[in-house]
């Protein structure tokens, strides 16, 4: 197994979780931003936000695409009549914030120490629909500037892992070949299978450390391809061969 050049992460229950998260505190932090004359209440958009992000579900999960919440956003204020004294770019990050405060997952700022000192690049591939921007901030905010080089979320490209397009769209990032590069993350179809579509080396990270859901739809995985399973990230450094 060759030591890579890169290697691309997952973010949620991969790099971080949010402990708690609630979307209405996501939205008064926002209305905290209000200015002028408002066209509804308070409860009034928050009556609003679940018709249209029910309907965002819907159409996402049907086509397994993901609508950008910038987009979704954009929508419940200016239909609302509700005018934002922070630009676009700074929505989702306020939203981000105050609605999925997120922590890093056990471990993880070590690992990620550990891949600086050795020289190993870093960066995300996430079924998502928060942006690169917002995602890459917070990122920062948590590991520190240049933990990450770039973030390929499916909220800019629409389609989601498996589809080996995001992969490709991240070597091409890179400037790698698929040889170069592993993949970590926490699901089985989405982040092994995805990563094995283009060819990358992929290790399914799954911990029991902090409650994750989506672990049950690992169970009974296997491969008839070479494939890592690891549960901690002190087992992922051990891996790398330097």
């Amino acid at each position: 197994m060759k030591t890579p050049e890169i290697i691309f992460f997952d973010i949620g229950h991969t790099l971080t979780y949010s402990p708690e998260k609630s979307r209405e505190n996501g939205f008064a932090a926002l209305w905290e931003h209000r200015t002028g004359k408002c066209g509804c209440t308070f409860e009034e958009l928050l009556k609003r936000a679940e018709k249209i992000f029910h309907d965002v579900d819907i159409v996402a999960d049907s086509f397994d695409y993901d609508i950008p919440f910038a987009a979704s956003l954009k929508l419940l204020f200016d239909s609302a009549g509700v005018v934002l004294d922070i630009p676009p770019k700074d929505r989702e990050m306020v939203f981000l914030n105050a609605a999925r405060p997120a922590v890093p997952m056990p471990g993880a700022v070590d690992m990620i120490s550990f891949l600086r000192q050795n020289g190993i690049r870093r960066a995300v591939v996430t079924n998502n629909r928060f942006s690169e921007g917002a995602l890459l901030r917070q990122l920062t905010e948590i590991f520190g500037e240049g933990a990450f080089e770039f973030v390929i979320s499916s909220a800019d490209y629409m389609v989601r892992k498996p589809d080996k397009r995001l992969f490709e769209a991240a070597l091409h990032r890179a400037g790698v070949s698929p040889g170069a590069a592993w993949h970590c993350g926490d699901v089985a179809n989405a982040d092994v299978m995805g990563a094995h579509y283009m060819d990358i080396f992929p290790v399914l990270y799954e911990t029991n450390e902090v409650d994750n859901p989506f672990l049950r739809f690992n169970k009974g995985f296997e491969a008839d391809f070479p494939f890592e399973r690891i549960c901690c990230w002190e087992e992922l450094c051990k891996l790398i061969k330097l």
